[in-house]
């Protein structure tokens, strides 16, 4: 025995993996179980990180890097 997840939608079944190739041209059943779907992600809510990022002071200067590419 195999077990799949699909998801119907539109009365179409569309597996998350294909058959494996030992099913070719044989019979196959299926048996159907809903399963509970995910919970719902929370929207983002703006302002959630203020506080936690910061840039350093000369986050805008020069790399020493490439000196030798700038004029």
């Amino acid at each position: 025995m195999i077990v799949l997840t699909a998801t119907y939608r539109n009365g179409v079944i569309e597996l998350e993996q294909p058959l494996p190739e030992e099913f070719e041209g044989k019979q196959i059943q299926i048996q159907v179980e809903a399963l509970k779907s995910a919970p719902k992600k929370s929207r983002r809510q703006a302002g959630s990180l203020a506080g936690q990022i910061w840039m350093a002071p000369d986050f805008d200067e020069p790399l020493e890097d490439f000196v030798e590419y700038m004029p």
